[in-house]
């Protein structure tokens, strides 16, 4: 027994030894750890500042150099669009509200953008009208650049596509018993077939031609 007692004692020694061993050891092995840890997530804040930092300094180049742009009028609205789309992507999902500098920079940017836009739908209107091409094409990258081309095409789209009903309804109800006197044998309608085109000609070419060719064209190669 006392063997056995001597055997026991020995054997609680030495795992108490190992015990403090496992300690110091798991404290030496922690604490470079838990620092490395820290300094990661220090260098994590320090990166995301860098990049609030660099974000903010060119979206104040980019607002001043903008506003020179402005001044330049209907000529430099391609290169207008163009930044107010680096500003948009600079701004991101809305994460730098809250500087006060970028939060009153923010609001005149979109108060200008608004007005882009306008002037690029009359331009657009022109263009269609007058079947200017390079009024056409630089409307449709101006909405390319900021990011709402297939909208306005589409809704142009729709809206010329009404128009054209409209006035091909107009000019075919109720018109030909005005623009034809006669009937041929079986029902079959006759009459004053110069009238009629003289009449109703011009409306179906302004119909066909609502939309002109450069329009596909244009939006085709913007988007390519």
């Amino acid at each position: 027994m006392d063997i056995l007692e001597e055997s026991l004692a020995i054997v609680k020694t030495r795992i108490d030894q190992l015990q403090r061993s496992m300690t110091t050891i798991k404290k030496r092995l922690s604490e470079p750890y838990n620092q490395m840890t820290m300094r990661t997530h220090q260098l994590g804040r320090l990166q995301k500042t860098c990049d609030v930092l660099r974000r903010v300094t060119r979206i104040q180049y980019l607002t001043k150099r903008l506003k020179q742009q402005l001044d330049g009028g209907i000529k430099e609205i391609t290169k207008t669009s163009q930044t107010f789309n680096e500003l948009q992507y600079l701004y991101g999902d809305g994460d730098l509200e809250g500087i006060e500098v970028i939060d009153k920079d923010m609001d005149w940017v979109r108060k200008a953008r608004a007005n882009m836009e306008v002037q690029a739908e009359q331009l657009l209107i022109q263009g269609l009208s007058s079947f200017n091409q390079n009024q056409t094409s630089t409307a449709l990258q101006v909405f390319n650049s900021i990011g709402t081309l297939q909208l306005v095409v589409s809704k142009t789209i729709q809206s010329k596509c009404s128009s054209v009903q409209q006035d091909l309804g107009s000019a075919l109800s109720g018109s030909f018993e005005q623009s034809y006197n006669g009937s041929a044998p079986g029902g079959a309608t006759i009459g004053n077939t110069a009238a009629w085109r003289a009449t109703y000609g011009p409306l179906l070419t302004n119909g066909a031609t609502t939309l002109p060719p450069s329009t596909t064209r244009s939006t085709y190669y913007t988007e390519h």
